[in-house]
């Protein structure tokens, strides 16, 4: 109800970037109850004034979300690319830690594909670089995510410790 507030003043005062912001949260919104076409509609409204005014940052945030919206519609590659995209956005903003978030998600997608060798090697590239901006929410939650791909390649050693430093 506020996010649609939001957007209406947004549409009423002509300003594009809160527009899209609004947007992307009710899409976000509308994912975590499992209304998932209308979830991508605000989603694709987002990313279409984000690309039109070149609002970069915001459009990798809006790129993730999506990614998680095809990986729970189990649209894999279409996930996938735009996990990518949002990395890459990142990467040319120098928004470094910002990756941390895409790359975990990316490896989630791994998990759900039941990729766990990849699920792994990616949810290690995601726990150093929340380690690099001492993220620590973040690498707790990796370290989760780790030992369920390591419990599932049957390296159950790996995966206790790995949820042990999680908790730790």
């Amino acid at each position: 109800k506020y996010c649609e507030t939001a957007l209406s003043i947004a549409i009423q005062i002509d300003n594009p970037e809160y527009e899209a912001k609004a947007y992307r949260e009710i899409g976000t919104i509308l994912m975590s109850d499992k209304k998932l076409l209308r979830s991508r509609d605000k989603l694709n409204k987002a990313a279409k004034i984000q690309k039109e005014n070149n609002f970069q940052e915001e459009l990798a945030k809006t790129r993730n979300a999506q990614g998680l919206l095809n990986t729970e519609l189990g649209n894999y590659l279409e996930a996938l690319s735009y996990f990518d995209k949002a990395l890459k956005i990142y990467q040319s903003l120098s928004l470094f830690s910002s990756r941390t978030k895409v790359l975990k998600n990316k490896g989630t997608l791994y998990l759900s594909k039941n990729d766990f060798n990849k699920a792994n090697k990616t949810f290690d590239l995601a726990y150093k670089q929340a380690k690099k901006f001492a993220q620590t929410k973040e690498q707790a939650d990796i370290l989760l995510h780790k030992s369920e791909a390591l419990n599932n390649l049957t390296r159950y050693n790996e995966a206790i410790k790995s949820c042990t430093k999680a908790i730790e």
